[in-house]
Order: C-alpha cells, then sequence, then structure tokens
C-alpha cells in the first residue's frame, strides 16, 4: 500500500488486490496498522504487527519519532507452536520465581530487587543470563514459578494465564513456564499532534 499526496495533503492510497494495484480518493486516511513487534524474533504482538504503517507515512514524508524505544516484557511464554503470550508481572508481585534450569534465582545476580526489578531489568537479566548458559539460542528461555503462591491465590488472580498454559500443556500448580522476554510496547511511531492528526495534512493516525 502507498499513500498518494499532492502539494504536501492526502489524496488517497494505491493498493494491490488480487493481483491488481488499485486507486482510492480520499482526502483523509487514517493510519490504523498496530506497531512492529514482529521485526523481533520473540514479540507479544499478534502476527499483523509488522509496521507496515509507519513505513507507508514515512515512504509519504511523514515525520517519524522516538523509533528507538521499543519495551520488551521479561516473561512472554515460550513453548513451541504456541503464541508469546504476556505472563503478567502480577505474577511476579505475588511472589512467583524467576529460575533457570538448575532452579537458582539468577535474577538477584543483576539486581537486589530479583525478579521483581522494574521491565527493563528483568529482561536484560534474562538476556544476559541465557547468553551465559544457554546451550541452544533458539526457543532459550528461563522458568517462572508459580508454586511459592497459594494456589487458591492463582486461581482467583490469573485464571487466564492457568487457562493458556494448559492449552499448551503447562500445569502451573506443578511445574514452571517456559519464559523469555519479548518486544511488547513500540513508544515510537508516526508523529501527530493531540487530534492525531500527522505532519501530512489529511493523515491521521489511530491512537487507541
Amino acid at each position: 500500500m502507498w499513500l498518494a499526496t499532492q502539494k504536501a495533503r492526502v489524496q488517497g492510497i494505491s493498493l494491490l488486490h488480487e493481483g491488481k494495484i488499485q486507486w482510492l480518493k480520499s482526502s483523509v486516511v487514517v493510519l490504523a496498522t498496530g506497531g512492529g513487534g514482529q521485526i523481533f524474533a520473540q514479540t507479544t504482538n499478534p502476527e499483523v504487527s509488522t509496521g507496515d504503517g509507519i513505513a507507508i507515512a514515512w515512504r509519504a514524508g511523514a515525520v517519524l519519532r522516538d523509533l528507538e524505544f521499543f519495551q520488551f516484557h521479561p516473561t512472554a511464554l515460550i513453548k513451541p507452536g504456541a503464541p508469546r503470550f504476556l505472563i503478567s508481572e502480577a505474577v511476579r508481585g505475588e511472589g512467583a520465581h524467576l529460575i533457570d534450569n538448575k532452579g537458582n534465582r539468577f535474577a538477584f545476580e543483576y539486581h537486589p530487587a530479583g525478579e521483581l526489578a522494574p521491565r527493563d531489568v528483568v529482561s536484560r537479566a534474562i538476556f544476559h543470563h541465557l547468553h551465559k548458559t544457554a546451550t541452544k539460542p533458539t526457543n532459550a528461555h528461563v522458568y517462572l514459578d508459580l508454586r511459592a503462591i497459594d494456589s487458591d491465590r492463582v486461581r482467583d488472580r490469573f485464571p487466564n494465564i492457568i487457562n493458556v498454559c494448559q492449552k499448551w500443556g503447562i500445569d502451573v500448580f506443578q511445574e514452571p513456564i517456559p519464559v523469555a522476554p519479548a518486544a511488547h510496547y513500540w513508544m515510537g511511531g508516526v508523529a501527530c499532534d493531540l487530534m492525531s492528526q500527522t505532519s501530512i495534512p489529511g493523515l491521521i493516525e489511530f491512537i487507541p
């Protein structure tokens, strides 16, 4: 897809549909294409989050900002075939432990707060620990162990996490969850004002 502009204003879009390039005229185009987490090997983003909207805007001359700022969530489910489902940091707040394949709570080697350190610190701790210890880089992971939390508390607070893990053959009451950092939020993107107007008149960025 390409944005068509004339005299620095949006005129519509041209797109490839059923093998043909088609032209759709419009005085306003709304970008609602999501983020770009799929540019990374591990991401919590859906498959469609490939950064296409930002690329379209950039080709049309729109101002972009802060593209280098990407947040990685430290604990995404790592299981072959499974989506990188986010295991909420609230689980760690309730008392879950981050452990390696030997059962060590390694996060304390990187920060005094251990698994309760800020997201970026915990993500880097896992990354560096895997870099030192993982023998197979593909789907390398550590574990998030919920067994330190009362089982009734887990059932009450995290029913969705229980269900998703069960779907992929993980019983959180009997075994830890394999996790690793994954790209989560992209703080940068197409620059816009408080009315979602970009630097190109007529090009609006949808902000949910």
